[in-house]
């Protein structure tokens, strides 16, 4: 079946990529519109021309040297865009103007008609839109290699981060270790003379072995309270190290804290007295016994009380109370009416060995582990301790227990 006449220009003519056919002396025969258009070369102007004068700029180039080949030796020929990707000087449209070159890819291949005659035809076909995503796709593809090669070398930082602090912490747990065995050990070669001071000291204030002049109990008198201040002082450092290493133990059982009041203020009330401070116990008469280490609760009640006394002057009021929050939990305030504690030294209060003046030339005696230890003993409860204050006005200490440790009379009695 033959092609209808005027079809084959028809087509030719209204292909959306060029087709151009040369004869053997390089002369244009067929320039459709696709090539006018993106040329400016009418097609009138085009047929019958070489194909160098009409484009001098192609002669010497593989294009050419392709389409010899197709017409002297009948080769087919295949343009590369990537070794010439613009073989032929053709350019996009920019509204009524020329715009950019046209990326192309050019097939050549030799036409032989029936009577032997010999012509060249060349497809060109504009690829911008694909050269235009190829090049946004390595950019991308670029891109992602950039950002997997960082992440590798931040994975490998991360992992050499992670073997740093593995290592820190080993060597941490390791000084750590020697610190509680080392304290374990100083605090028993010092307990032990400290108890024969403290023991003999008693002995000599009671009379045994005779009876002492008034300056000779002076005397022991000091060497008594200076022996006792450092055994808490050794007391209170081994409790520390035991509760950072986790090791220390709770010894529950039901607590009445109105006795635990009690027993502590008995403690701390003759110092209370030589400042001049008053002490009151406000206490709800409902109180609840709570599940609780009652000596780590009255030395969490002494330690307080002990800082309201040193950090209050003469004249002051220390008050604790406590009661049952809208909660169900049990709250203990220690109230004093005291120096005060900056706000921003609240925070610093609560650390180990520090105080809210932090000079080493103190004001107040003490180490400084008073309130951390009580805030600890609070925790291993499963508690809280808080700290609301200002400057000379006073300070609130708020102990929290959670409801869980509340009993109820059946509790209580089992």
């Amino acid at each position: 079946m033959s092609i209808p006449a005027g079809l084959s220009d028809l087509i030719v003519h209204n292909s959306d990529f060029g087709l151009l056919v040369i004869d053997r002396y390089e002369r244009v025969v067929v320039w459709n519109r696709w090539l006018a258009v993106h040329s400016g070369i009418a097609e009138t102007t085009a047929l019958g021309a070489r194909l160098t004068d009409l484009w001098p700029e192609v002669s010497g180039t593989r294009a050419h040297g392709a389409i010899r080949d197709a017409l002297h030796h009948g080769r087919a020929g295949f343009i590369s865009h990537a070794f010439n990707p613009m073989p032929f000087p053709l350019r996009g449209l920019a509204g009524d103007r020329f715009g950019d070159p046209i990326d192309q890819l050019c097939l050549v291949r030799a036409l032989d008609s029936d009577d032997g005659t010999r012509r060249c035809l060349i497809q060109i076909e504009n690829i911008s839109s694909a050269v235009r995503r190829e090049k946004h796709l390595r950019g991308q593809i670029r891109e992602l290699q950039e950002t997997k090669t960082r992440l590798e070398t931040q994975g490998r930082d991360l992992e050499e981060m992670a073997r740093r602090l593995r290592t820190a912490r080993d060597d941490a747990q390791r000084a750590n270790r020697a610190k509680s065995e080392f304290l374990a050990n100083m605090s028993h070669e010092l307990r032990t003379p400290l108890n024969a001071i403290i023991g003999f000291s008693e002995m000599l204030e009671s009379g045994y072995g005779g009876s002492l002049s008034e300056r000779q109990a002076s005397y022991t008198k000091d060497i008594h309270d200076s022996g006792q201040h450092l055994l808490q002082i050794i007391n209170n450092v081994l409790d520390m190290s035991k509760v950072e290493a986790g090791q220390y133990q709770l010894f529950e059982t039901a607590v009445d804290i109105r006795d635990v009041t009690r027993t502590a203020l008995s403690i701390v009330g003759g110092q209370a007295a030589d400042r001049g401070l008053i002490v009151e116990t406000l206490l709800a008469d409902d109180l609840p016994l709570v599940m609780a280490d009652e000596r780590t609760l009255r030395q969490i009640l002494l330690n307080l009380l002990s800082n309201a006394v040193k950090f209050t002057n003469s004249g002051g009021v220390i008050t604790i109370s406590g009661g049952i929050d809208p909660a169900g939990d049990i709250a203990i305030h220690v109230r004093d009416t005291g120096i005060g504690i900056p706000e921003e030294a609240i925070g610093l209060v609560m650390e180990p060995f520090q105080q809210a003046n932090g000079s080493f030339s103190r004001e107040y005696d003490g180490t400084g582990l008073g309130l951390t230890i009580s805030k600890n003993f609070v925790e291993l409860h499963g508690g809280t301790l808080t700290i609301a204050s200002e400057v000379d006005v006073g300070t609130t200490v708020t102990v929290l227990l959670p409801k869980s440790r509340v009993l109820d009379e059946t509790s209580a009695g089992l």
